[in-house]
């Protein structure tokens, strides 16, 4: 089991459509247009939306900065290499190549910025690396591709 948290995490992470969805926690709490946005986006495309207490989203989330929102997902689709390349923007690639970022924030600030710059995509290597977890894809702001 997966967790995502954080509005903007949540909400990218499903109009990429990179991982099932099992289903989406709301804060009940919270009313605000940008959460009543993401519960629409799940019900247009099947996922269910639970509506949970702060307590149980911090529990999920594993702290407070979910923004009231949690997503309980599949393991993130990596894509393969040839179909990056095949998938590119433009007539050249610009593919990031890493090695050894083993710390899951460090890992979303560089999927941030190199979504700023256009990058086509970055390889990560399976061993001694951070993973597309919940805490890289909220670092990224949601530049993870979830």
């Amino acid at each position: 089991m997966n967790i995502l948290y954080g509005i903007n995490t949540v909400s990218e992470a499903l109009k990429a459509r990179g991982r099932a969805f099992e289903w989406v926690g709301a804060a009940k709490e919270r009313h605000d247009i940008r959460i009543q946005r993401v519960i629409e986006e799940c019900r247009k495309i099947g996922v269910p939306v639970r509506v949970l207490s702060r307590v149980e989203l911090d529990r999920l989330a594993g702290n407070a900065a979910h923004q009231g929102l949690v997503a309980v997902t599949s393991a993130k689709q990596y894509t393969d290499l040839d179909d990056l390349v095949a998938a590119r923007r433009g007539e050249h690639s610009l593919i990031v190549v890493l090695d050894g970022v083993e710390d899951p924030h460090n890992l979303g600030a560089i999927l941030r910025t190199a979504d700023a710059a256009g990058a086509d995509g970055v390889i990560i290597p399976e061993r001694r690396a951070a993973g597309v977890t919940g805490t890289v894809a909220k670092a990224s702001a949601g530049a993870s591709g979830d």
